[in-house]
């Protein structure tokens, strides 16, 4: 299985997707639908939180972003991710030198520190995309990290994109009473993608 880069300078570029089913990328027609509604990354600081293939974060490095982490626990996904960064860093060498993207072997949850000092660091000087698309029967993860570590002490303040199934996982109405301000909602099939913020 595969899927391929839909826009920016590496449009077409093919990325390896592991056999099984720990890896699920977003479809296609919620992808292409939330990147063309925000049209300018540059400057912008992305994070996908539950890589994969990386996808959503190439995606996001393709059309500007100036720096991108693609985090990913499990070793066998993280190998494939690895070679898919390696291939596209090699083909776009250019770009690979002027923008940032980095793997990391990590589980999301124990990156919100070092996420949260990334955020201090550079918040004045870029602005920040959360991404957050774990496998939707974890359930348990949209709470712990969404709704607890990542609201702890208010910190953060940018962009959350969260993708999630009412079907084979969190339902929409989950949202209703969480501390986000839903701002724009993608929906393919049972499938959504929400962009948010914290409520101040």
């Amino acid at each position: 299985m595969s899927v391929k880069v839909l826009g920016g300078w590496a449009k077409g570029f093919i990325l390896k997707v592991p056999q099984g089913d720990q890896v699920r990328p977003t479809s296609v027609m919620l992808k292409r639908r939330v990147f063309d509604s925000v049209q300018n990354l540059e400057g912008t600081i992305f994070i996908d939180g539950c890589a994969g293939s990386g996808a959503m974060g190439i995606e996001a490095w393709s059309r500007g972003a100036s720096e991108v982490h693609l985090l990913e626990k499990s070793p066998k996904v993280y190998r494939n991710l690895e070679e898919n960064v390696k291939r596209l860093q090699d083909k776009y060498p250019e770009e690979a030198t002027d923008r940032l993207l980095k793997t990391h072997l990590c589980d999301v949850g124990k990156w919100v520190k070092p996420f949260q000092k990334l955020y201090e660091e550079k918040k004045g000087d870029f602005s920040f995309i959360f991404f957050f698309d774990p496998p939707y029967n974890k359930t348990n993860l949209y709470e712990e990290v969404i709704n607890k570590k990542m609201l702890n002490d208010f910190w953060y303040n940018g962009d959350l994109w969260i993708e999630a199934d009412n079907k084979k996982g969190v339902k929409r109405s989950f949202w209703e009473t969480s501390p986000l301000l839903l701002e724009k909602e993608f929906n393919q099939g049972e499938s959504y993608l929400l962009l948010a913020k914290y409520k101040k």
